[in-house]
């Protein structure tokens, strides 16, 4: 019998359920990069038109322990399967041998004394490394996500497109359909929280 030779605890794991959930509907296959670093993962969506990159430093865990790099292949949406069967307040524990043909995932309530485990099948998959290319951006601009989703959603019921332009003052979010045009403007914002706070830094303005 081999020991584990991988083991990850979260303990607010609901933090991982959303990153499962937020790029279900990206990827589908994808190989996460188990390292003494951290965890992460790059994956391109089938049409090549987003790449997700996500990094899980190992200090955002509670325990982490890896004693030899090892590639997991795993079905996202398998995962996000899994990913119901715990709780908002569970903890998570990921396992894994060496040479690993399963994932071992434990959700842990120590309120409700509940623990579920599950044996999560691994996949091989050849995926070719992508490197992001590091870029000088003459446009970036911070704004809360759940902000930017709201707008995007609301904007997506009026038109298929949307053009984005900035300038040093504003940030507007145009749509041009069949019901008519219009604009949401989104100006700076130093709100007392971080998480609220709008950014806009504007060396050229940019139109997309």
């Amino acid at each position: 019998f081999q020991s584990k030779m991988f083991e990850a605890k979260l303990t607010e794991g609901h933090i991982l359920k959303k990153i499962v959930e937020a790029i279900k509907d990206l990827v589908t296959d994808v190989n996460i990069d188990v390292s003494a670093s951290g965890l992460s993962l790059q994956a391109m969506d089938t049409s090549h038109v987003a790449l997700v990159s996500l990094n899980l430093s190992m200090e955002g865990f509670e325990s982490y322990r890896c004693d030899q790099s090892v590639v997991l292949g795993i079905n996202i949406n398998n995962l996000s399967k899994v990913m119901k069967l715990a709780d908002p307040s569970d903890s998570i524990t990921l396992q894994c041998e060496q040479d690993p043909s399963v994932l071992k995932i434990t959700f842990e309530n120590p309120k409700t004394q509940r623990s579920t485990e599950f044996a999560l099948n691994l996949i091989t998959l050849d995926v070719e490394h992508l490197s992001i290319p590091e870029t000088e951006y003459s446009s970036l601009i911070t704004i809360n996500s759940g902000e930017f989703s709201k707008i995007c959603k609301e904007l997506q019921s009026l038109s298929e497109s949307l053009t984005i332009v900035t300038s040093p003052e504003a940030v507007q979010l145009s749509v041009d359909g069949p019901v008519g045009s219009g604009f949401v403007k989104i100006t700076a914002n130093d709100s007392d929280r971080k998480e609220d706070q709008t950014l806009i830094e504007v060396e050229e303005p940019v139109t997309q």
